[in-house]
């Protein structure tokens, strides 16, 4: 899956290289997405809650499933687009 933003496109396993706080996490799977998977080391990650709601909405985007709620993720979408 791929999302095409002013002129690039985006793939769900180039996203965490966006974020230097993911890169070089060791997770057992090269292509992890942190988003859950077995062997995902991202509960050693040091990132902000903040920027990690900003990796997941994205991720959330490229997938194309852009629903997502308060609780989970921090923000709100309403006050964003304020």
């Amino acid at each position: 899956d791929a999302e095409e933003v002013v002129g690039t496109t985006y793939f769900e396993e180039d996203l965490a290289e966006a974020f230097p706080e993911l890169r070089d996490l060791g997770c057992e799977h090269d292509d992890c997405r942190h988003d859950g998977e077995p062997g995902c080391h991202l509960d050693t990650a040091e990132i902000t809650e903040q920027r990690l709601a900003t990796y997941r909405r994205l991720l959330s985007s490229i997938r194309g499933d852009d629903v997502w709620e308060r609780d989970e993720w921090g923000s709100d979408p309403e006050e964003d687009e304020a």
